[in-house]
């Protein structure tokens, strides 16, 4: 509870005061005004409370920024990963189609079947 008091009243004080209004009191002193007058071993504790609140937000600010950057990577990499796969794709289906006979290269062999039949067949009436 007293950390937390502490760490308010920081927050309160760096938000809403500056250096000028600060005044340097010894005991028995008058302050000058109205406030709440803490020692100097707190005033270091709350300096330390702030300094180490702005070093969480940068450090919080920077992970925020490295997420979103590892976010688009990962995204850049599934889309990089999706174009690879639809060309693996188009390979393969093309290296299929190269390899497989069409309806004319059959037709071709049918063809040059019968006529290769066709000559043997006259060979063998000449030979005879």
């Amino acid at each position: 509870m007293n950390r937390l008091l502490i760490s308010l009243i920081a927050l309160s004080l760096v938000s809403n005061s500056f250096a000028q209004d600060a005044v340097v009191l010894n005991t028995g002193d008058k302050a000058p005004f109205t406030g709440i007058l803490i020692t100097n071993s707190q005033v270091n504790d709350l300096r330390r409370a702030v300094i180490e609140r702005d070093g969480l937000t940068s450090i919080n600010e920077s992970l925020k920024r490295s997420m979103a950057l590892q976010d688009d990577i990962i995204a850049r990499q599934l889309t990089q990963k999706g174009i690879l796969l639809e060309q693996n794709d188009k390979l393969a289906v093309r290296l299929g189609e190269s390899q497989s006979m069409g309806t004319w290269e059959r037709v071709g062999f049918v063809v040059m079947g019968i006529a290769a039949s066709g000559v043997a067949a006259l060979a063998f009436k000449k030979i005879y």
